[in-house]
């Protein structure tokens, strides 16, 4: 839309809606089937941090780091949650 549009970059505002992103994070963690509750809770404690602090980048990599075993696919799909809500694209 914003190309159709003709807009450039210094004329749009992307945001990440930081309530569903911890949504998406929860996710993520209780795909991790391999990860003990104590795990998946530190996880999910660490990444909301990053996201308030404008680290979005940073989620990204952990969430891509962990895009593989048998909820990959499910994994990738929460991942480009947050590459496609802030304009990022990550090659897999």
């Amino acid at each position: 839309m914003i190309k159709n549009l003709g807009l450039q970059s210094d004329q749009i505002q992307e945001l990440l809606d930081f309530y569903h992103a911890v949504e998406h994070l929860s996710s993520v963690a209780s795909l991790r089937k391999a990860w003990s509750v104590k795990e998946r809770k530190a996880w999910i404690r660490k990444q909301p941090s990053l996201l308030s602090k404008g680290k979005a980048d940073q989620v990204i990599a952990a969430v891509q780091s962990i895009c593989k075993g048998r909820n990959g696919k499910n994994l990738t799909t929460e991942r480009d949650y947050f590459s496609l809500s802030i304009g990022w694209h990550i090659q897999p």
